[in-house]
């Protein structure tokens, strides 16, 4: 049977191809939108965290202390100020953010604050360590923070205070355990490599006297890792 062409002299054959283009050109504009879209909110994600950070350490110079666990839990409450004018929230999902205070007697002294970028191929996922297919590892905590039953998961972004380190995942590939490194001053970057950041930066939980940074090994675990 011979396939017959329309009024304009196209088969269809040739009308389905076209439209399967269109409907290709047309996925495509929508996945790179929706990229962009996602790219842009975690963009506010981050910049988020920095100001609720700067507001956490104004509060810790004053109290010598890091708020109670629910002091983001009121979006767009004024619990922070004058710190932070107003607490900030998902601007997608609309949810506080992961805020996980350390207590160390006789207050909090230490913090973790999180949340979930969207676009998985940000660099900073993977120089927080924290991407596993546990994250950063605080999944259950940080949902029970964000009041649970949300729909957000995979906290993979987040800023701490200089005296703990965000991710508490373990890359399997690291020596365990690894020796405790000795004092000097040389840190691993963010990215894990090996730079000379001076004698006692406060950036570093561990130092080194050599630019190899013990060998290489630490640098390959994240909770050896200087902060940006």
């Amino acid at each position: 049977m011979k396939i017959g062409k329309s009024k304009r002299g196209f088969t269809l054959i040739e009308i389905i191809i076209v439209v399967a283009i269109i409907a290709l050109l047309a996925l495509l504009a929508i996945w790179t939108l929706r990229n962009k879209i996602d790219r842009a909110n975690d963009a506010k994600r981050k910049s988020d965290l920095q100001r609720i950070a700067t507001a956490l350490e104004d509060y810790y110079s004053d109290e010598e202390c890091y708020p109670v666990e629910t002091i983001l839990a009121n979006c767009d409450g004024s619990e922070l100020k004058p710190y932070l004018n107003s607490i900030p929230c998902d601007p997608v999902y609309k949810t506080p953010y992961c805020y996980l205070p350390v207590e160390t007697s006789p207050c909090y002294k230490k913090y973790r604050l999180l949340n979930t970028l969207k676009y998985p191929a940000d660099p900073a996922i993977k120089s927080l360590g924290c991407d596993s297919d546990q994250y950063c590892g605080w999944e259950s905590e940080c949902s029970a923070a964000v009041g649970g039953g949300t729909g957000i998961s995979g906290f993979n972004y987040g800023v701490s205070s200089l005296n703990t380190a965000l991710s508490q995942i373990v890359p399997a590939s690291s020596p365990t355990p690894l020796p405790t490194p000795a004092g000097g001053s040389w840190g691993c970057t963010p990215m894990g490599d090996c730079d000379n950041y001076g004698l006692d930066n406060p950036k570093c939980l561990y130092q080194f006297p050599n630019g190899d940074c013990g060998g290489g090994s630490y640098c390959t675990n994240p909770i050896y890792r200087c902060s940006s």
